[in-house]
């Protein structure tokens, strides 16, 4: 498995590549969670590559969203197919996130956010 970062505004975009099993999870949630603080709190987890999840890999990402509401932000998953998306249904956990289709509705969905708070 590979992490790769990229930033967009004030947004943080982590490209995942491989299977995030139980061998890779930890790294997967180390790596994210160390990046973010209160002033790093919008997160996209970009799974177009990657290409298997187990329940620990369903695990890091439960920690990630824990961590990232503790730090008033939000966590977001984009490109979510086959198997992964079948392990989420099948887990009953596709609903405890916010899941788009593409980068661009994700990060747009930030900038709604910002904006009704500035109403």
């Amino acid at each position: 498995m590979t992490i790769n970062q990229r930033v967009h505004d004030d947004i943080l975009i982590f490209d995942v590549t491989g299977d995030i099993s139980i061998h890779h999870s930890p790294k997967l949630s180390q790596d994210i969670i160390q990046k973010m603080s209160p002033d790093k709190n919008k997160v996209i987890v970009n799974l177009k590559e990657a290409s298997y999840i187990d329940s620990s890999g369903i695990g890091s990402l439960i920690r990630i969203l824990t961590t990232l509401k503790d730090l008033g932000g939000t966590l977001k998953l984009i490109h979510i197919s086959g198997q992964i998306l079948e392990a989420f249904t099948l887990t009953r956990l596709i609903n405890l996130f916010q899941i788009y289709n593409d980068e661009k509705t994700a990060i747009d969905s930030f900038l709604e956010i910002k904006n009704k708070q500035n109403i």
